[in-house]
């Protein structure tokens, strides 16, 4: 049982993959900075995408889960927002997954991270990240998988 167990746990993680494309790594410093490192507002937008409310909801309170639990966010006197911009939405629902299971193709989502200066408006960091997964997820599992990727470039100094 246990070999089954792994075996397919093993399965499942090989399934989902993530893409950090950094076009301006996070200067160390503004992470690790006890008093003024980490997050003061996260801000997520769907852009042109058929992001549903539900899934810009469980995005934000999974990607404030994970960087509170990593004592990023909320921090009262951080100097540094998140702007968030979904760029790339493609989670199949309803039936075309439910019949076809991993069959209907890998769910995506692709968003655009800047974090922003506070006080001076500078963009300090900036990312594309590109979730994607051949599993039956569903929209609240790709956001839970694409919030943690999201986590994974705010909090490494320097990926």
């Amino acid at each position: 049982m246990k070999h089954i167990t792994l075996f397919f746990l093993f399965i499942t993680l090989s399934a989902c993959g993530a893409n950090i494309e950094i076009h301006k790594p996070i200067p160390g410093k503004l992470i690790t900075d006890s008093e003024k490192g980490g997050y003061a507002l996260i801000n997520i937008r769907p852009g042109e995408t058929g992001a549903s409310n539900n899934f810009m909801g469980s995005l934000s309170n999974n990607l404030q889960q994970y960087l509170s639990e990593l004592s990023l966010y909320p921090k009262k006197n951080a100097s540094l927002k998140v702007y968030i911009q979904i760029i790339g939405y493609d989670i199949k629902e309803g039936a075309s997954r439910e019949v076809m299971g991993t069959l209907a193709g890998a769910d995506e989502v692709k968003s655009k991270i800047q974090v922003i200066n506070i006080e001076t408006n500078e963009v300090v960091g900036e990312s594309i990240v590109l979730t994607s997964s051949s599993m039956a997820y569903g929209q609240k599992a790709m956001a839970w998988v694409h919030a943690d990727d999201i986590a994974t470039f705010l909090s490494t100094p320097n990926l």
